[in-house]
């Protein structure tokens, strides 16, 4: 059976871009203009499925249709392939998916490429019929892989299962909420649930009846209040006869690119909504609506101040026609809610930045000589240096200035001697060789190739901070510092910082293995495709790695690479990796209680 999910919330008032990340959509104008929905850059603007960008004004559109599911994986015969290109609209493998809007816990997904196969989790089988239509078979529940390229199919994890108090506030006889804190990655993936019914059948062994219901609105997944679920008492939902609801339920998501999800629960009386008459009291209401009124906008942010506006005119317009108690007090929860959750606007006495560290960094900067170092390494000092002293009034972010710090130490980390760089008159004019070994500051740096060359070995022992640049220069030349060797730093037991310049590509097997005092390690480089076995191994204080590549693969992460290190660890990536690059730091041995967040 099928059963209607709750009251849909994309609504103009809400968002219509919250109906977007697993749905096909189509908006109609007053003036006829019809606009595919691929995803959403704003509130009202985004970009079609034929790539071109649009916006909209609410008071132009005549109606907004949610057409379906997209991205549903199937598997059709050779011969009935045309035909069934002509009858629905097919994203072939090697093609990009896209959808939804980044909003709270939520994240849209723009580079996506289609990649199913045989083994593709919800893949369906297409038979055409001898009328010319077309059937789909049963979804596949055990696939092992996720349709999507490169991406391993990802397990839903730290989600808090809630059953809700009778409310009924959006239409529904029961509601279930997923939250905790991975709750958003699976609902901006989620297709679909299936909730079945085991009344009284505590061992879940014998279900008497099962609902489906397909992705359709923001009221299944709230930008910061979790899932959403509820099932409706309707002709597409009724319950087995002699049965009220309670008992035991299980439901099942199924999501893009996802194992499917199941959670298992009980449901008491004090869960189910009743019909009954009542007196609505709507004094609580009209009371949040008055303190909401007395606000000034100029004192908050504008997100949420514009949060705050949304939950405003739903409030009033309750306020205006009440339906019921419920959805009176779900109106009052939602607006006091928003009114808690305004976030007051920066003054300039909030902003005020810490430069201190910042100072120190460039007072050791500025004691340095110039005639000690390399002409390079010297210019690359000054440009941090000019940087760092612009940000010193304290008007700037805390981040830029933090991270001007960290460039400028970098910089002077990087200096290279002016003596290191020359043997003698001789080998000043001469390239070296590939296969040629030689130390500048405090590594070893092996020529691979006409231009370029890998850091081979650390030249002392006790290093305790490892700038790798992007570039080096050695008898005069300069050359791209492309991969860091194996065991390069193994065993450094003193290593607390490195950070990696924006030309490596590959880190090597115990690369940085077992170095005890490793804490941080930030790699610049946005085409690292490789990290080794057992990379960094045993380095059990590591606990903050900044990656700016887009371009790892699970299969390019050696066995083992981060095993051992701090359980706790934070990974900082592009935004648009975080879901995939968790899932594989998590298989190459880092803890689950590690955290991915975006650069």
């Amino acid at each position: 059976m099928g059963a209607f999910d709750t009251v849909s919330r994309a609504t103009t008032n809400h968002g219509l871009h919250r109906g977007s990340y697993q749905c096909t959509s189509e908006i109609t104008k007053k003036d006829g203009t019809k606009l595919k929905v691929a995803y959403y850059t704003g509130a009202a603007t985004g970009v079609l499925t034929n790539g071109e960008t649009f916006s909209y004004d609410k008071n132009e559109i005549e109606s907004y249709v949610v057409t379906g599911l997209k991205y549903v994986p199937v598997k059709v015969k050779t011969e009935d392939y045309e035909a069934f290109k002509a009858a629905y609209t097919v994203v072939e493998n090697g093609s990009t998916l896209s959808g939804g809007f980044s909003e709270g816990n939520l994240k849209n997904y723009t580079d996506l490429v289609a990649e199913v196969t045989e083994n593709t989790n919800g893949l369906k089988t297409v038979t055409q019929n001898e009328d010319g239509s077309f059937s789909f078979a049963a979804r596949v529940n055990n696939g092992t892989d996720s349709g999507i390229k490169d991406a391993a199919l990802k397990t839903a994890e730290n989600i808090t299962t809630t059953v809700k108090e009778a409310n009924g506030s959006y239409g529904e006889f029961f509601r279930v909420d997923l939250t905790g804190e991975d709750y958003g990655a699976l609902g901006a993936d989620m297709q679909a649930a299936e909730w079945t019914y085991y009344g009284s059948d505590s061992t879940y062994t014998d279900p008497l009846q099962s609902y489906g219901t397909k992705f359709a609105s923001d009221n299944w997944m709230h930008k910061a209040q979790g899932i959403q679920l509820g099932l409706t008492d309707s002709l597409r939902c009724k319950l087995p006869a002699g049965t009220d609801g309670t008992g035991y339920w299980t439901i099942t998501v199924y999501a893009l690119g996802y194992n499917d999800y199941t959670v298992k629960f009980k449901v008491t009386d004090a869960n189910i909504v009743k019909d009954e008459e009542e007196t609505v009291d709507t004094t609580a209401l009209e009371a949040a609506i008055k303190s909401a009124e007395n606000l000034t906008e100029s004192d908050y942010t504008a997100a949420s101040w514009s949060d705050l506006c949304v939950e405003l005119k739903e409030a009033k317009d309750e306020l205006a026609a009440p339906h019921t108690q419920s959805t009176v007090d779900q109106a009052t929860e939602h607006l006091n809610a928003a009114i808690k959750a305004l976030v007051k606007a920066e003054t300039k006495e909030e902003t005020k930045t810490d430069v201190t560290k910042l100072n120190a960094v460039i007072e050791k900067a500025e004691a340095l000589k110039q005639s000690d170092y390399t002409a390079e390494s010297w210019k690359n000092l000054q440009t941090a240096l000019d940087a760092a002293k612009k940000l010193t009034d304290a008007t700037a972010e805390q981040t830029v200035v933090d991270q001007a710090a960290s460039d400028l130490e970098t910089a002077i980390l990087a200096l290279v001697k002016a003596d290191t760089e020359n043997t003698g008159t001789t080998d000043k004019k001469k390239k070296p060789a590939v296969g040629t070994v030689k130390t500048v500051g405090q590594i070893k740096y092996k020529v691979t190739g006409k231009n370029t060359v890998t850091v081979n070995k650390y030249a002392k022992k006790n290093i305790t901070k490892a700038s790798i640049p992007a570039t080096v220069k050695i008898n005069g030349y300069t050359f791209k510092v492309t991969a860091i060797a194996d065991s390069a730093f193994s065993g450094c037991s003193k290593l607390t910082k490195v950070t990696v310049g924006s030309n490596v590509k590959a880190i090597g097997n115990k690369s940085f293995y077992k170095c005890t005092k490793l804490t941080t390690f930030t790699a610049s480089s946005t085409g690292l495709n490789k990290i080794g076995k057992e990379a960094f191994s045993g380095d059990k204080k590591l606990a903050n790695i900044t990656l700016k590549t887009t371009k790892l693969k699970k299969s390019g992460v050696g066995k083992d690479a981060f095993k051992n290190i701090k359980k706790n660890a934070t990974f900082k990536v592009p935004a648009k990796k975080v879901s995939d690059y968790k899932a594989i730091f998590k298989s190459k041995g880092a803890g689950k209680n590690i955290k991915v967040k975006k650069l």
